[in-house]
């Protein structure tokens, strides 16, 4: 937020060269603006605003991480996106999301693209904007939030449609949560980000095939925005960040490569005790945990 110290996180990790995108979501500082500090090098940055939190609104539902599209193995219809082609998902109806919800929280991942390129989600029946979501590399998996609108109406009701600017490539679209305006009361709250893990900090870093248990230190809210990050990791893995009380759900947040550090924003629902768990795919890599807001309610 503008007008507040630089706090000890990051919401963006990037290599000399590369385009790089990821969620972010933040308390509105003096006169409405937000501050964006580089840490090194020179760099072009775009913003794109997706939605905003106020006194009304739809409320956040949670539901437990639930893959509805992979065009691997043809779930949510239509197969790999090619160039310049859009596709259209039936979200209502599929992984916990009933009719009538408003708009929905997804992690959307472009896997093994054949090109430089970028991915834009919108809802449907509208112009495609020109805004992008994801940036993809030829051969890398990259995964990011969106937040999109739901039509609640018309002949694309509960749609969204997924466009990929060129070349091939498979894409996963797991929900992680809806807005419904019969939910119960409730808003969501931006916080100072504020970093609550750092296996580097004299920690151990996250082992092959290993779960780690997290204190968010929020208590008693419908949900949890935080920022994940896998830094320096060994090998090609992912992360699932899941409730601490949950089972682990067939979804991933995270999608890394050896010696790359990656993050990506997550909505999830801690559990009682403010917990929330992370698992790790394949090899090693040290984890960074950032608080950036909450869903109360």
């Amino acid at each position: 937020p503008a007008g507040a110290g630089t706090p000890n996180v990051s919401s963006l990790n990037f290599t000399a060269g590369t385009t790089v995108a990821n969620a972010a979501f933040v308390r509105l500082g003096v006169n409405g603006e937000i501050t964006i500090r580089n840490s090194a090098g020179s760099t072009h940055v775009l913003v794109d605003v997706i939605g905003y939190g106020g006194a009304s609104g739809s409320r956040l539902v949670n539901v437990t991480p639930a893959r509805i599209k992979d065009t691997r193995s043809g779930l949510g219809g239509a197969g790999i996106a090619g160039p310049g082609i859009t596709q259209n998902l039936q979200v209502t109806g599929a992984g916990g999301v009933p009719a009538g919800a408003t708009a929905v929280v997804l992690n959307v991942t472009a896997v093994d693209p054949t090109v430089t390129a970028f991915v834009t989600v919108w809802p449907a029946g509208v112009a495609r904007p020109t805004v992008s979501n994801i940036n993809t590399r030829v051969g890398t998996t990259v995964p990011n939030l969106v937040v999109v609108r739901l039509p609640t109406s018309g002949g694309n009701t509960g749609q969204i449609s997924i466009f990929n600017s060129a070349g091939n490539t498979h894409l996963l679209v797991d929900v992680l949560g809806y807005f419904s305006s019969s939910a119960p009361s409730g808003g969501v709250t931006g916080a100072t980000p504020t970093r609550v893990l750092d296996t580097r900090a004299g920690g151990a870093a996250l082992g092959d095939a290993e779960t780690r248990t997290v204190q968010t230190g929020i208590f008693g809210s419908r949900a949890v925005i935080i920022n994940v990050t896998a830094v320096d990791p060994s090998a090609t893995g992912f992360l699932t960040v899941y409730p601490g009380d949950g089972g682990r759900p067939n979804a991933s947040n995270v999608n890394f490569y050896a010696g790359r550090t990656a993050p990506n924003l997550v909505v999830v629902q801690p559990a009682a005790d403010g917990t929330i768990k992370v698992y790790n795919s394949a090899g090693v890599t040290h984890l960074l945990v950032d608080v950036v807001g909450r869903f109360d309610g």
